[in-house]
């Protein structure tokens, strides 16, 4: 009542709108003033206007009537979508499951998916989200944990560094190339090993800290990185990457899919995680068809 009667200035038109008595509205004012302990309005005739109280009071009046509102409309709004909250290793949510955004929305129209990526993997996914895919198995107690996704690794390079463009370059071809390692140089080790070459510590390398940052700068010519399987696939498909050598390492991690026992989960998770079934299913297909296993 009295943010109505502020704004029209009138105890008479601020009744019409509210469709009450004037003198409803009259004794309304005249409590609300006794418990603030001063006059709000001064009446004239035909009309009341704000004191310096009450202008005073008019924003902080507004301000609860607006913040009531919206609750009053969030406690009784239905979403009409179906919504899933769900941590995911940075890494696989950008090279594995961005490029497959589309055909996600497309197999759960009219759902809302909300991913977390932390750049920190804690195994250990945050107790309100609906589920998590993280890399590494978790080790904390008390938590579902299925086995998901792994990942086979091999050395890529732009087809720009490739000799005559060939499609299946061999090491020969890049042997004289920078070699780009991540937070240690355990996979280019390994790799050498199999191929029996030795690096002197005159060759070129760079350390870049992180395998997807290796990988990104190899799309870029800047050198040779170590890959995977997981991380690569697309920029393979299109020819931003080729393969170097038949060389194949195992992967040191898997991913993993992790819910918390105590929460219930709902149709849409159960439908997620089928749908991340078939896609693994797809993944595991492509490996076999591009790298022979």
């Amino acid at each position: 009542m009295f943010v109505e009667a502020a704004h029209a200035e009138s105890f008479v038109r601020a009744a019409e709108v509210l469709n009450i008595t004037q003198a409803a509205v009259s004794k309304q004012i005249k409590n609300l003033e006794e418990i603030i302990g001063a006059p709000l309005f001064e009446r004239r005739h035909r009309q009341v206007l704000l004191t310096d109280r009450g202008a005073a009071y008019l924003p902080v009046a507004e301000g609860i009537l607006r913040d009531l509102a919206i609750a009053t409309e969030l406690a009784g709004a239905q979403p009409t979508y179906a919504e899933l909250s769900i941590e995911i290793d940075h890494e696989l949510l950008t090279y594995w499951m961005l490029p497959r955004m589309q055909q996600l929305r497309r197999h759960f129209p009219g759902c809302h998916f909300q991913f977390n990526a932390p750049q920190m993997n804690a195994r250990r996914p945050n107790r309100y989200t609906d589920l998590a895919i993280v890399y590494g198995r978790p080790t904390f107690p008390g938590l579902a944990v299925e086995d998901f996704l792994d990942y086979v690794a091999f050395p890529v390079c732009s087809p720009a560094l490739v000799k005559n463009n060939r499609r299946n370059p061999g090491w020969e071809d890049l042997k004289e190339h920078t070699l780009l390692h991540d937070y240690s140089k355990s996979w280019w080790d390994e790799t050498l090993k199999r191929l029996r070459i030795s690096v002197k510590p005159s060759d070129p390398e760079i350390l870049l800290g992180q395998p997807t940052v290796c990988v990104t700068a190899a799309a870029q010519g800047l050198g040779i990185a170590i890959g995977d399987d997981v991380t690569c696939r697309e920029m393979l498909d299109d020819g931003t990457l080729v393969r170097v050598t038949d060389v194949i390492l195992p992967g040191r991690e898997s991913f993993y899919i992790v819910t918390q026992p105590d929460s219930p989960t709902s149709s849409l998770a159960d439908a997620f995680i089928d749908w991340l079934r078939q896609e693994e299913t797809g993944q595991l297909s492509w490996r076999r068809s591009n790298l022979g296993m």
